[in-house]
């Protein structure tokens, strides 16, 4: 059975979206797994500051954990586009159509798969505020430095 303009339409919109969002979790997995290499390169120069590398610390664990839930979310990802691309080429009966075949044998995958991608950007987005909190500590701190010097001198 031929697929109808339509239908071919859906399936590509689908299949875009579906490439769309692949894309966003890789891009957050390259910037978190970035944020990492530069937190421990910090970490290694500032060895003498306990409170920055406890920050740090924190938010390159935010960060690593998002990237753990994002490669769990791509892994589940690309087990729902392998089902799909069964349930396309399967024979269809004429009491269940191939795509309430595969939804039905899908429904915990699409679960999984939005849990693990919801997961890593909440871990994702602790990740950025911790290292926001980070610089503002640091700002902060280099001001009452400066200030501290403009006073004594």
């Amino acid at each position: 059975m031929a697929m109808s303009q339509e239908q071919s339409k859906a399936l590509d919109l689908v299949l875009e979206a579906s490439g769309d969002l692949v894309d966003i979790a890789k891009l957050e997995l390259g910037l978190a797994s970035g944020a990492i290499v530069l937190y421990v390169h910090a970490m290694s120069e500032w060895k003498d500051n306990v409170a920055l590398i406890v920050s740090l610390t924190i938010a390159a664990i935010f960060f690593g954990v998002s990237c753990l839930y994002c490669i769990r979310g791509l892994a589940k990802w690309t087990s729902i586009k392998t089902s799909i691309a069964k349930a396309l080429i399967a024979e269809p009966t004429p009491s269940v159509k191939p795509g309430d075949q595969w939804l039905t044998a899908n429904v915990s995958n699409l679960g999984g798969a939005k849990s693990e991608f919801d997961r890593m950007e909440a871990f994702f987005n602790l990740g950025v505020i911790a290292s926001m909190a980070i610089f503002a500590i640091q700002i902060v701190r280099a001001i009452v430095l400066y200030c501290i010097h403009k006073a004594t001198s």
